[in-house]
């Protein structure tokens, strides 16, 4: 099948002319212009990049103290809606909340929202086909468990039943496997920041982990939907540092945006010719 390539959209995220920090199109104004230009498919599938939020609707659903958050895949009156008919859910949500309805755990050690992103993953084929989207989500969990087990053995702490039981750097964690750099990328310098005691600079690590695989795996696709995916979780880490304190959230955000400036290269064809395809 042929890939769908988004020359206007992809170029439009981009002006290297304007202020960095007040040009960038928010993510409402992003999502906005993604239903406008993508395939119907690849929106629905863009929405699932924020699915993360979903899950903790759920688990906030009876907490009056808690707001909704967005962006998410459910719209607030979708969500609230189908909580008279779980089978509008994505199956993972359904199971997870007729378990909840009938007072069942798959799992005695984990907390309600392990539980859920555990479920999450074990559904996650009926979540989408996109085979990029699902080896993020897949890469984002090996780099969360690791990243858990270094700081809780940091710490002396048990990493029994610790993890996410799901994906190759569980299997390896629990089995005392060796890791490696096929799992995720900088391991020694992630081993390094974490064994340390500024969390700010390991959690940049982190998100700098995160943007590094994107943009291996994305390589020469700049104008597919594989960019868009990218840029859709770029974005959310620059909104996310930018609610961080002043000073902190500036020097970080300043950092990401550049990277989301530098990450779009056009070839000559289209910088002589332009247009949209």
């Amino acid at each position: 099948m042929k890939v769908r390539e988004y020359y206007y959209l992809i170029s439009s995220l981009y002006d290297p002319e304007l202020d960095s920090q007040k040009k960038l199109y928010s993510m409402e104004e992003f999502i906005s212009f993604c239903e406008e230009e993508l395939h119907p498919v690849d929106y629905e599938d863009l929405k699932k990049v924020f699915i993360f939020n979903d899950i903790m609707n759920i688990i906030n659903v009876k907490n009056e103290d808690s707001f909704y958050r967005t962006p998410s895949f459910y719209d607030k009156e979708t969500f609230f809606g189908n909580l008279s008919d779980y089978s509008q859910f994505f199956p993972f949500i359904e199971i997870f909340l007729e378990n909840k309805k009938n007072d069942k755990k798959i799992n005695s050690h984990l907390i309600a929202v392990d539980e859920l992103i555990t479920l999450f993953y074990e559904n996650i084929d009926s979540l989408t086909k996109n085979k990029f989207l699902k080896k993020y989500f897949e890469f984002e969990l090996d780099l969360k468990n690791i990243s858990n087990s270094i700081s809780l053995k940091k710490l002396g702490i048990s990493t029994e039943n610790a993890f996410i039981p799901s994906g190759e750097a569980y299997e390896r964690l629990v089995k005392s496997i060796p890791l490696d750099h096929g799992l995720v990328p900088m391991l020694e310098k992630l081993t390094e920041s974490l064994n340390s005691d500024d969390l700010t600079a390991s959690e940049i690590l982190i998100e700098n982990i995160k943007w590094l695989w994107l943009d291996e795996e994305i390589a020469q696709d700049y104008f597919s939907f594989k960019y868009v995916i990218g840029y859709a979780i770029k974005l959310t880490a620059v909104e996310r540092w930018s609610k961080l304190t002043e000073e902190t959230g500036k020097m970080v955000l300043d950092g990401l945006i550049n990277k989301i400036k530098s990450g779009i290269k056009f070839s000559d064809e289209f910088l002589k010719t332009g247009g949209k395809k």
